[in-house]
C-alpha cells in the first residue's frame, strides 16, 4: 500500500538515505540511474526538546519528536518515488536514554517502510566508512571529504544546514552508497 500527500511525484526511482537519530536525523534522496546516480536532496531532521519542563512530560515531549521526525519522512516520500530505503544500522549508544531515542526514530522509519512496501537496507558504520573511504575506520571528517568529491555538487544542497552538522545528511549519503552493492538497489537500477 503507496500513499501519497499532494504535490508531484518525482517518476525517477530514488533511494532514501538515512542516518537515524533524535536530535538530529540525517537524509538523504538519491536518484538512481543505470550508469551513475544523482544526488536530489541532502537534509537534517532536528527536532528540540521542549523548554517548558513544568507543562510537559518527558515521554509526550518525545511523542512530539518522533511525530516531527515521522511527518518528514512522510513529506519525503511523497515528493520522491522511494524504491528503497538505506539506513546507517543502529548502534547502541552508551546509555539507555540515548538507545531509546535512537529507537524512537527507527520506529518511524520502519512504520514508514512498512506502510508504503519499502525495503530496508541497513549498513554498520564500519561498513560504510569501508565502502566510501576504503577503510572501516575512516573518520566522519574523511568520510564526507570523499564524498564531496564524489558528488561535487552536493555542499551546495546543504545551505540551510549548520556545518557543525552536515555530519548527518553525509553519513545518510554514506547508507546509499555503502548499499550500492545489495540485490534491493540492484534490481531497482536495472528497472531504472
Amino acid at each position: 500500500m503507496r500513499f501519497r500527500l499532494g504535490g508531484r511525484v518525482s517518476r525517477v526511482p530514488c533511494v532514501l538515505g538515512v542516518d537515524p537519530g533524535f536530535a538530529n536525523f540525517g537524509y538523504a534522496v538519491v536518484e538512481l540511474g543505470r550508469e551513475s546516480d544523482r544526488v536530489v536532496k541532502l537534509g537534517l531532521i532536528a527536532t528540540k526538546k521542549d523548554n517548558n519542563k513544568r507543562k510537559t512530560l518527558a515521554a509526550d515531549d518525545n511523542v512530539r519528536r518522533c511525530t516531527e521526525i515521522a511527518h518528514e519522512l512522510v513529506e519525503l516520500t511523497a515528493h520522491y518515488d522511494i524504491v528503497c530505503v538505506c539506513a546507517e544500522a543502529m548502534s547502541f549508544p552508551r546509555n539507555a536514554s540515548a538507545a531509546a531515542k535512537v529507537a524512537l526514530s527507527w520506529g518511524s522509519i520502519v512504520t514508514l517502510a512498512y506502510v508504503q512496501s519499502i525495503p530496508i537496507v541497513q549498513c554498520s558504520p564500519q561498513q560504510l566508512k569501508q565502502a566510501v573511504c576504503g577503510d572501516r575506520s575512516a573518520s566522519k571528517e574523511a568520510v564526507q571529504e570523499v564524498l564531496q568529491r564524489m558528488y561535487s555538487y552536493a555542499p551546495g544542497l546543504l545551505t540551510s544546514v549548520a556545518p557543525s552538522a552536515q555530519e548527518h545528511p553525509y553519513d545518510a549519503l554514506g547508507a546509499v552508497v555503502a548499499a550500492k552493492d545489495s540485490d534491493v538497489l540492484k534490481l531497482a537500477r536495472r528497472m531504472a
